[in-house]
């Protein structure tokens, strides 16, 4: 009788417990959108981000910035190279003459650098891109780590969540 009645007080603990609402995690929040960090639903100035992130969060976002930049200008030097290689080739190709030749070289040659410029650069812009996203994902993680007592999922014993 005895662990009957501690087996129904647990699951009762266990049901209160669980509809708790944790306040610390409502009120602290970090998201990002538009490239502007949000702390509540306010904007952080970026004077302000190495003491909101901390200095392991915000070398990390720093670094990643960084990708971010260096795979738009590569992008945008490689998107150039791209365009002017096939304007050189279409132009070598419409000429007949020994010029026209030496068009479609330096366009082909310029199309070939284009690509390999390119490519590694949409490569960085994604990679510092996500890095940048997954920030707000680890800070709040760390942030709001709390421990809840749930009941197990096949309604015997207790779960408890993280």
């Amino acid at each position: 009788m005895r662990r009957v009645i501690l087996f129904f007080s647990f699951m009762l603990m266990a049901v209160s417990a669980s509809a708790q609402v944790n306040p610390s995690a409502a009120e602290s929040v970090l998201t990002f959108s538009h490239n502007t960090f949000y702390l509540d639903g306010q904007a952080i100035p970026s004077a302000q981000l190495p003491v909101v992130l901390g200095q392991e969060a915000y070398q990390t976002y720093r670094n990643a910035k960084g990708l971010k930049t260096a795979g738009i200008v590569c992008t945008s030097v490689g998107g150039v190279a791209l365009v002017g290689g096939l304007i050189g080739m279409i132009c070598g190709f419409a000429s007949g003459s020994a010029g026209g030749v030496v068009d479609g070289v330096f366009g082909t040659a310029a199309l070939i650098a284009g690509g390999s410029v390119a490519i590694p650069g949409i490569v960085l812009w994604c990679v510092g891109g996500s890095a940048i996203e997954n920030i707000p994902l680890e800070y709040n993680s760390k942030n709001h780590r709390t421990a809840y007592l749930a009941p197990a999922s096949s309604g015997m014993g207790l779960a408890l969540n993280f």
